[in-house]
């Protein structure tokens, strides 16, 4: 996955909740907007797991391992 993918499924999934958790689906990113440390190497090791191969893309819950699909289209705003 490129840098330019990573930054769209951030932007779409920047303040979205597990549904089962209720907790930020992105393991690095705060709801209140309070910084956390380490941050960049948590989205490079977060994103670097993510396989965008196939028509859905799969992400899991860091904190209760909920299995979320997505549409690969949605996502990343592109036809392939």
């Amino acid at each position: 996955m490129d840098k330019k993918q990573s930054d769209e499924i951030e932007l779409k999934l920047k303040g979205a909740l597990c549904s089962i958790c209720k907790r930020s689906i992105l393991p690095y990113y705060h709801p209140s907007g309070i910084p956390i440390d380490n941050a960049a190497e948590i989205k490079r090791n977060y994103f670097d797991k993510i396989d965008i191969s196939k028509d859905n893309i799969k992400i899991e819950c860091t904190y209760c391992g909920y299995i979320m699909f997505f549409n690969k289209e949605t996502l990343l705003n592109q036809v392939f």
